[in-house]
């Protein structure tokens, strides 16, 4: 149901699109003036163009490859991308030295990825040339040069938002290619005149990217590590229900969660994902029986991340299909640890166990299982947590 819901959605937000900018196209083709052969060549060409963005994205999107969340959140591309449009559509009106292109390549980038921005930015310059009284092929390529370069450069930016040297290296490019386009478009001299244009352009497109990096970064990325910091608490409300409902559940949850944070960092995962899945894998006892469809009410009642709920499912689903991610293998390993452990300290607080043999046997049947199948854990992964879940001897005693 939910999937689905997700797949109507994305399938409005691509049809709002595909409507809109051409109707922006010819809208703004006729207040320029154009002839009506000239009205439907614009619509046309943009058109063909338009299809070919969806389908990139589309396809980006469907194997996962974009930044950050975006593949959850297909609005962020298609609005950027429609606003896009109808900032070219005024372009027109500027001088072709001022117009900020780099801004909305930076923008589509830090929404989608490498190839969707480059193919849609590159369309967005078109359109402008497009709508132009007399286009200039020249100023084409010497906005689209810095344009691959600063999309190279920005989708490298992670979630530390460390922009300095993509930002210096992009309005640099951008700074070189206005000025030797000047000269060799423009038969300009060298002077102060050369220069001043470009650099009113490159400060114009630092600020407004500056600005739209601010609003991205505290839109999608610093609250969503707000939220991780609010549910990773113990004393987190949907936690202490646990914790008062079943203090068995609720330790077991803790040193899971324990568990999994290690392994997260040895492995280079996402540490704060991957302890919430070892926090709330046994949540949906609140609800009498500890399935999927107790959890993921509770996980969306209490407004969980997307990507804790989507691996969580993952992880019921695991019996009968394995899992895939690496942060769900985790899991697994981590949560039957600590079960297999406490069940034998049940039996006999002072009993000694070989942790070293007891977790190379849950992990050797794991394996021979099938559950890790399809799962991107490598060789080195599976020997990194051996000898992880191995040093962790003195942790093991608190289950006692």
């Amino acid at each position: 149901m939910e999937e689905t819901e997700k797949s109507k959605a994305s399938t409005l937000y691509t049809w709002l699109t595909v409507v809109l900018c051409p109707i922006i196209v010819v809208v703004s083709s006729i207040l320029y003036g154009f002839t009506t052969d000239r009205i439907a060549g614009n619509t046309i060409a943009f058109t063909v163009m338009l299809t070919g963005i969806v389908f990139a994205y589309e396809r980006q999107r469907i194997s996962k490859r974009l930044l950050f969340d975006n593949e959850k959140h297909p609005w962020r591309f298609y609005a950027v991308y429609t606003a896009g449009v109808l900032i070219c559509a005024v372009f027109p009106l500027i001088s072709e030295y001022g117009r900020p292109y780099l801004v909305l390549f930076v923008a589509l980038t830090m929404v989608s990825d490498e190839i969707s921005s480059l193919s849609a930015g590159t369309t967005l310059l078109v359109v402008c040339e497009l709508l132009s009284k007399e286009p200039s092929f020249g100023f084409l390529i010497a906005f689209l040069v810095p344009a691959i370069i600063c999309v190279m450069m920005f989708s490298t930016v992670n979630e530390d938002f460390r922009i300095l040297i993509p930002m210096a290296v992009s309005v640099f490019s951008q700074f070189v290619c206005l000025c030797m386009t000047s000269i060799l478009f423009s038969n300009r001299t060298f002077g102060f005149d050369l220069f001043f244009i470009p650099f009113v352009n490159v400060l114009i497109c630092v600020i407004l990217i500056l600005i739209f990096l601010k609003v991205i970064s505290f839109t999608f990325v610093f609250k969503k590590d707000d939220r991780y910091m609010d549910i990773l608490d113990p004393e987190f409300e949907l936690l202490s229900d646990l914790k008062n409902y079943s203090k068995e559940d609720y330790d077991h949850s803790i040193y899971t969660a324990v568990l999994c944070s290690k392994l997260a960092i040895k492995l280079g995962l996402d540490e704060k994902l991957t302890k919430a899945l070892g926090f709330y894998h046994r949540i949906g006892s609140l609800r009498g029986e500890n399935n999927w469809e107790n959890t993921y009410g509770l996980m969306q009642e209490h407004m969980l991340p997307e990507e804790v709920i989507d691996l969580m499912r993952e992880y019921y689903s695991s019996k009968d299909e394995g899992v895939f991610s690496r942060n769900t293998a985790v899991l697994v390993i981590a949560e039957t640890v600590i079960s297999s452990i406490s069940y034998l300290f049940s039996k006999d607080k002072d009993a000694r166990i070989n942790y070293d043999k007891l977790i190379d046997t849950i992990i050797d049947k794991k394996i021979e299982s099938g559950i890790f199948s399809n799962s991107k854990l490598t060789f080195e992964d599976i020997n990194i947590i051996r000898k992880t879940l191995g040093e962790e001897k003195l942790f093991y005693d608190f289950l006692r």
